[in-house]
């Protein structure tokens, strides 16, 4: 088996150990370290699904399908996804409030630690703010706007209305790239 294949196989095995039988891991009644690369490349793949409706998309194609091993694949990947969005969430929640932040570092730690598990993913440009109180703690994060690939829309009325209704003294202003270019 390639390094990569490995890699397949333990993310399988670590995210979803439910299909391990004394150490293995089944995939559609395979041992998973027997799977071909287009059948790892598919499982991992519908793991890639990234908005609802993707899934609906995939779920409509398979449908009747009953003993279509893209079907086992769609479910086992679908309850993955559930699982590791609330894991992002629960990390969410620990990281959220009331962390102090005292200089630029604390900055881009906070917003690795809290945004990234969202923003990384996207195919859209996200502006957020994130609120603190006098004393430097965070006291909220709002999603401003969603925008398309290149671009995004944000109205300065809005950031200053939410800083306010918020009573926030100072404010971090948090957007992506998705396509990794930095004008």
């Amino acid at each position: 088996m390639d390094k990569e294949g490995t890699l397949d196989y333990l993310a399988i095995k670590n995210i979803y150990p439910m299909y391990s039988r004394k150490g293995k891991v089944f995939l559609n009644g395979k041992d998973a370290k027997s799977l071909t690369q287009k059948e790892r490349e598919e499982f991992i793949g519908i793991l890639q699904i990234k908005s609802l409706e993707d899934c609906k998309k995939i779920r409509e194609e398979i449908k009747g399908k009953a003993n279509n091993h893209r079907v086992n694949n769609f479910a086992k990947a679908i309850q993955i996804k559930a699982a590791l969005e609330l894991g992002k969430r629960l990390n969410r929640e620990e990281v959220e409030f009331g962390l102090k932040i005292k200089n630029p570092k604390d900055v881009v730690r906070y917003v690795k630690e809290y945004y990234s598990p969202y923003i990384k993913d996207t195919n859209k440009e996200i502006f957020n703010l994130t609120l603190l109180d006098y004393r430097n703690k965070v006291i909220g994060n709002i999603e401003l706007s969603k925008g398309n690939v290149n671009s995004g829309i944000v109205d300065p009325r809005k950031i200053i209305r939410e800083a306010t209704v918020k009573s926030a003294s100072f404010v971090v202003l948090v957007h992506n790239h998705p396509l990794g270019l930095i004008k």
